[in-house]
């Protein structure tokens, strides 16, 4: 398919099959659209006040239909009552899910989540079909502001893609996704190489991953001399984005990384637009706080937890939930002139990738996400390689662990690294680090990419 073609049919699918898969295809009525199409126009508002009014009437709901939130007391009625509610944490999420779940909702019509998270701690989340469709508008807004056009095909560099079967599901991938994958599980030089060839067919010109993972990419790319791509903008999620990645991924690329915050419980939480001088607070639907370790708010520069009450989630409400993050509040605009808070930049370790016998890469975050996911009884995991063709795993077991458990994750394991002694390690807990978090892949083997980027 030809450059001519490849725009037509991105510019048919952004003005015509989007709109109508939106409207006709069981995605609430178009309501993804009307939320983009909202979002969109009221940005350069302030909507402070809008968003205060919101969260307090959010909490109300809260108390009202969540059997969790009725047995701790009535509802705040101002922001100040709203501060001194309880943190929540995932362990009191896994504890009593369940519980928070609104009386207005059938279980089985609340949309699931499963993330291993950036801790590799297993956490089930739900949310409601509606909230579903404003997440995903809000996501699209984030990709515009990075350059890409609606209908554009991207380019996604994923753990675990979704293989459509069916025809609803391929038409669906082809017409409305409008996706092509390079999985992190295999990123080998041959199947970055595939990953090219499928782009330059395509004509893709945008970019959406894991932020190390956009790294090893770019440094393959650096290898190939650039391979014809013609990229203008890249999304980066679900790592921290360092800044010596950043700056390389630009320069193999030649445009600007658009940074995005988020996690699985809340979406979407931040993003940088195209000033990239901070990432805008979705305060459209999350009203986040910056809390020192004393639980006062902390101040523009300083560092401090992110707690998030995500206000559009009638379906499991989720109030001042701490994401296990750190952040820096800035105390200033930016300068596009969009009305919403800005984060410096969120603090914490990028995934290590892990290293194969033959020299391809695996990334960590979507190795140890699938596992815990996939295998019953793994409630956290840790894996660490020091040499190539060794790893030692370390797990806690949760109360659905068998000796099946054990076999499985270790043939996980060979089926990632193909020849590869395992070594499971069982404890009650893993080994933290200083800020309380640890680190769910430890590579100490270099691989070729660092040496090229130096």
């Amino acid at each position: 398919m030809g450059k001519i073609s490849t725009d037509f049919f991105d510019a048919a699918a952004g003005a015509l099959f989007i709109p109508y898969w939106d409207f006709w295809s069981g995605e609430i009525g178009g309501l993804r659209r009307k939320e983009l199409a909202r979002l969109l126009e009221c940005q350069w508002r302030d909507n402070t006040r809008h968003e205060l009014s919101q969260v307090l009437g959010f909490a109300w709901y809260a108390h009202q239909h969540s059997p969790y939130y009725r047995e701790r007391g009535p509802a705040p009625t101002t922001m100040e009552e709203f501060s001194k509610l309880p943190i929540l944490t995932k362990d009191e999420i896994r504890a009593h899910g369940p519980a928070m779940f609104s009386d207005e909702f059938k279980p089985s019509e609340l949309v699931q989540s499963k993330t291993g998270g950036s801790t590799g701690v297993a956490l089930n989340v739900f949310c409601d079909r509606v909230c579903q469709q404003q997440r995903n508008a809000a996501a699209l807004r984030g990709d515009l502001w990075s350059g890409w056009k609606l209908g554009e095909t991207r380019g996604a560099l994923w753990g675990n893609p979704p293989v459509p079967s069916g025809l609803k599901a391929r038409a669906r991938a082809h017409l409305f996704d409008r996706l092509v994958f390079l999985d992190t599980i295999e990123m080998s030089a041959a199947s970055m190489d595939r990953f090219i060839e499928l782009l330059l067919a395509r004509n893709v010109r945008t970019l959406y991953g894991h932020a190390h993972s956009l790294y090893v990419f770019a440094n393959h790319v650096a290898l190939r001399g650039g391979a014809g791509l013609a990229i203008r903008s890249i999304i980066s999620t679900s790592m921290i984005l360092l800044p010596p990645e950043r700056a390389r991924i630009e320069q193999v690329f030649g445009c600007r990384v658009t940074d995005r915050y988020g996690c699985e419980e809340a979406s979407l939480i931040a993003s940088e637009c195209e000033r990239h001088e901070g990432l805008h607070v979705n305060s459209d639907h999350v009203y986040l706080e910056v809390l020192r370790p004393d639980g006062t708010p902390a101040a523009a520069g300083e560092e401090g937890a992110v707690v998030v009450t995500e206000y559009i989630n009638h379906g499991q409400p989720l109030l001042r939930y701490a994401v296990g993050d750190v952040t820096v509040r800035l105390g200033r605009d930016c300068g596009c002139g969009r009305r919403r808070p800005l984060l410096e930049r969120v603090i914490g370790r990028t995934a290590d990738f892990l290293v194969k016998k033959d020299g391809a890469l695996v990334a960590g975050v979507s190795l140890v996400e699938r596992t815990l996911t996939a295998i019953p009884g793994l409630a956290q995991m840790q894996i660490i390689q020091d040499n190539v063709g060794e790893l030692v795993i370390n797990i806690v077991a949760d109360d659905k662990f068998t000796d099946e458990t054990e076999r499985r994750l270790t043939a996980e394991m060979e089926r990632a690294f193909g020849d590869v002694k395992v070594r499971i390690n069982r404890g009650d807990k893993l080994q933290q680090e200083k800020n309380g978090k640890y680190r769910f892949a430890i590579c100490r083997v270099a691989t070729r990419y660092q040496e090229a980027a130096r």
